[in-house]
Order: structure tokens, then sequence, then C-alpha cells
């Protein structure tokens, strides 16, 4: 999931202005090369860049903390394939 620019906006101020904004992603490990090559910081959300040597990409938490909902919909009585079945359980899981 990718942070909005309006709510990074908001979070940098005034100083927005100031930065320069090479790319958007909404994959992380897209994101991730990018910074691993040196050609930028990408702002995740916490877990997105888990996968990845913290020897090559390091993770630090932004203060104060900028927080976003998500929302996940699926349409009911319709045949799933098997990965999707087993994502529904997984957040229904979650949820509980």
């Amino acid at each position: 999931m990718r942070v909005s620019v309006k709510k990074i906006a908001n979070w940098f101020g005034k100083d927005f202005s100031k930065l320069q904004i090479a790319f958007t992603s909404n994959l992380g490990t897209n994101a991730g090369v990018m910074a691993a090559n040196g050609l930028g910081y990408p702002i995740s959300i916490e877990g997105a860049a888990k996968y990845w040597r913290e020897d090559i990409l390091v993770q630090r938490r932004i203060s104060p903390e900028i927080t976003t909902s998500t929302v996940i919909a699926w349409r009911r009585n319709i045949p799933y394939s098997l990965a999707v079945s087993k994502m529904i359980e997984e957040i229904n899981a979650f949820q509980a």
C-alpha cells in the first residue's frame, strides 16, 4: 500500500516544497531497488520491506507517526481460486 502524497505533504508541512520526488511506486520492491542503488529514500508502511537484507536496506520510523486505514473488499458467493480463498482466510483470522 502506498502512502498518499497528500498525507506526506501534510506531514512535511512547509518543507514539502523542498523535496525532490523522483518517482512514486505501488510496489515496495521497486522502491527498495531504487533506494538500494542510492536513488532515494522510500516512505512505506511498516513491514513493507521486511524481505530485504538489513545490510542493504535499513528501515527507520518517522515521527510523528503517519497513520492511515485500509479497506479490502471482495464479492461474496462467487468461486475463488485457492490463492484468493487462502488470502481471505488470513484476513479473517487477522481480524479475530
